[in-house]
């Protein structure tokens, strides 16, 4: 969890949202795309981050303030 989180940070702090794919993000830090997608549902329930849009197949997110 904690590579994915810092991955997307840079993204959500600059332009309050990130938009990358799954297996973009697997790639990225050399974890599984299950691993990644268990990960992005751990950041999704506990409010940290939230779903805002799918661009061309990759969805989008955004930092949850509420």
């Amino acid at each position: 969890m904690w590579a994915v989180a810092v991955l997307l940070a840079p993204a959500l702090a600059e332009r309050g949202e990130a938009r990358q794919s799954v297996e973009a993000i697997a790639e990225r830090t050399g974890l599984t795309p299950a691993r990644v997608h268990d990960s992005l549902r751990f950041l999704l329930r506990r409010r940290c981050i939230r779903p805002v849009a799918a661009d061309g197949g990759a969805p989008v997110y955004a930092v949850d303030r509420s």
